[in-house]
């Protein structure tokens, strides 16, 4: 559905989990040769699956492979193991308390989500919608506030979700002006 909305292609990575905390990537749906493909997750524990859908993505063509999850987890090896990875960069927001090791990490990025939840607790007080922090037709404050808005953080204008995996068909680098928050009047 996201895919349709923002007009891209959609590519799936299927998985298959024989243990807990082990993935193996078995086949990618859709075409990414040529394309940069972005991941985008839930979760990220152990890293298996991340860096198995990012290997298997590189293998069926793609130009490189970015990876935003909501919650890093990352225990174990996983810092190591996506530091290892063939991702260019992995990105995760604050929800869970960084390590020393992942914020030393040269491809593991962490984004606050304290702008978010503080405009939700605000909307929540006055009685607002929430929802429409995600789905507005205000794009400055779509911009800043929603997953779209932690992907122009990144510089990153363009892209597509999936369940494990997807690609982008175009994308479009933007000014660090064009990512800050929209002011607002005080309250009266």
């Amino acid at each position: 559905a996201l895919a349709k909305r923002i007009d891209v292609p959609i590519a799936i990575c299927d998985k298959r989990r024989e243990r807990p905390g082990e993935s193996e990537v078995m086949n990618v749906i859709g075409d990414v040769e040529g394309k940069r493909c972005i991941l985008i997750d839930d979760i990220v524990d152990s890293g298996g699956t991340v860096v198995n859908a990012a290997d298997a993505l590189l293998e069926k063509g793609a130009t490189e492979v970015m990876c935003y999850v909501t919650h890093g987890v990352l225990s174990g090896g996983a810092v190591s193991r996506i530091q290892n990875s063939r991702l260019k960069h992995l990105v995760i927001t604050d929800s869970i308390l960084p390590t020393a090791a992942v914020q030393a990490a040269r491809n593991i990025r962490v984004l606050s989500i304290a702008p978010l939840l503080g405009e939700a607790i605000l909307r929540t007080s006055r009685e607002e919608s929430v929802s429409s922090l995600f789905y507005c037709g205000r794009p400055s404050l779509c911009a800043h506030f929603s997953l779209r808005g932690m992907m122009r953080t990144m510089r990153m204008r363009v892209w597509i979700p999936a369940s494990a995996g997807m690609t982008v068909r175009r994308a479009h680098y933007i000014t660090p002006a064009e990512t800050e928050p929209p002011t607002r009047p005080p309250n009266s």
